[in-house]
């Protein structure tokens, strides 16, 4: 579950499709041989992946229609 105190990423993912993550502080530090995304990937909470331009909860179908929810994901930032 996210808290205040993460960070929001926005990250592409392999598939072509973007997906945001909620990343603790311990994990923004650099570690040798990997990048932010691939952190945020490993060890974020996934909160929402896009797909052909909708937004959808994570592991499920289910549209995310909330136009507030919505900015918030179009704001998070591209790693």
């Amino acid at each position: 579950m996210p808290v205040l105190s993460d960070s929001i990423f926005a990250v592409t993912l392999p598939s072509g499709n973007r997906a945001v993550y909620a990343v603790s502080p311990q994990h923004l530090n650099d570690r040798p041989g990997t990048t932010l995304a691939e952190r945020a990937r490993d060890y974020g909470t996934q909160l929402a992946v896009e797909i052909a331009g909708q937004w959808y909860k994570p592991g499920a179908k289910i549209l995310i229609d909330d136009l507030r929810t919505i900015a918030l994901l179009e704001r998070a930032s591209e790693v």
